[in-house]
């Protein structure tokens, strides 16, 4: 299983960003990878907005389904994997901490384990690797208030 964390701070508001991360069919607009997003369910009780989507991921010339139930918090949005052919795991939570009239420290926290074998240091490395590009691609799309 890979795990990954990173904390940093960006230069949008916490409700700029949470905007964007809700905006989950936009995804492929600006994610990359993300070939498709849909809004299975949408449902709100005591407080808490739980919304259901599939999405369609294309990593190494392989298209690959998957659909996350996300869970909004008070300090960001969790999320835990419902279904997927090749995923055992992908749960994960963005936790956002005001800085500020205009910065927000960000944490995104990842887990992920695969059903086919799939070296450690490979699936770790991928994680890794990515975390930059994506969290910089929602802070550009939160600055242009999309």
């Amino acid at each position: 299983m890979a795990e990954a964390k990173k904390t940093v701070t960006m230069d949008v508001t916490s409700d700029q960003l949470l905007k964007v991360i809700e905006d989950y069919e936009s995804y492929p607009k600006f994610v990359e990878g993300m070939k498709s997003a849909k809004v299975l369910e949408r449902k709100s009780s005591e407080g808490k907005t739980e919304v259901r989507v599939a999405y369609t991921l294309e990593i190494l010339s392989k298209q690959m389904q998957y659909v996350l139930d996300h869970v909004r918090s008070e300090s960001g949005l969790e999320w835990h994997l419902v279904e997927s052919s090749f995923m055992k795991v992908n749960s994960g939570k963005w936790i956002l901490q005001p800085k500020g009239s205009q910065k927000t420290e960000v944490t995104y926290e990842l887990n992920l384990d695969f059903k086919i074998p799939v070296p450690s240091f490979m699936l770790s490395g991928l994680v890794k690797s990515s975390l930059p590009t994506m969290l910089s691609a929602f802070e550009t799309r939160a600055k242009k208030g999309a």
